[in-house]
Order: structure tokens, then sequence, then C-alpha cells
């Protein structure tokens, strides 16, 4: 039985399976869509060019650098692009094993009132 504490660990390795689907989908979609290889299985070229982009809203600058740090954690690749801090809206990016790509980032909602 594996016993996961923390909650970012749990919410990073469902976001890996699903970006994992939606990468198989894709490379199955284009292997269906090739008539010159009817009985081959569907291949992945991993590491390439991310199958997928995920941004992700956060409460906080902290979640933000809490799930980046999770990531790196179990496998991922933190900050794959320099963070971005505007002041009203903080971002940073990781990929996992795969080569999907999510940006964790919070936003100052009360700072779009005054603009």
């Amino acid at each position: 039985m594996l016993l996961v504490k923390d909650p970012l660990a749990i919410t990073t390795g469902y976001l890996w399976n699903a970006a994992r689907a939606v990468t198989q989908a894709g490379a199955k979609a284009d292997h269906d869509a090739s008539p010159t290889r009817p009985h081959e299985e569907p291949t992945m070229q991993r590491r390439q060019l991310p199958a997928a982009l995920f941004a992700l809203s956060r409460d906080s600058r902290d979640e933000v650098d809490a799930m980046v740090e999770a990531a790196a954690k179990v496998g991922g690749t933190a900050d794959i692009r320099e963070a971005q801090d505007m002041g009203f809206m903080y971002l940073r990016s990781f990929a996992d094993p795969d080569g999907n790509v999510f940006e964790p980032a919070w936003m100052d909602m009360s700072a779009m009132a005054g603009a």
C-alpha cells in the first residue's frame, strides 16, 4: 500500500496521468490516420515536443512555488522556462517525464479591478 501524505504529489500524479492519456490519444489518432501502418501499434516520441501545455490557476504565489517543487521531487523538471514575476501575476513552469508542460500561475484579481 502506498501512502502519499503530500496532496500536491497526488495532484501532480493525477495531472501527469491525464497528460499521458492526451499524448497517447494523439499518437493513436496520428496512427489511425495513416493507412500505411495498419498493423503497427502507435508509438510515442518522448521529449521532442510537449503533447500538451496545462495552465493551472493557483490561489497564491506560495502555491505556485509548492507545486513546482513537488513536481521536481517526484521526477519532473522544474522551471523549464524562466519564472515570470509581474507583481500582479506570477507563474512558473515544469515538465513531467513525458515532456508535457505545466504552468501554475497566480494572479492578483484585485489588481484587475483598477485596470
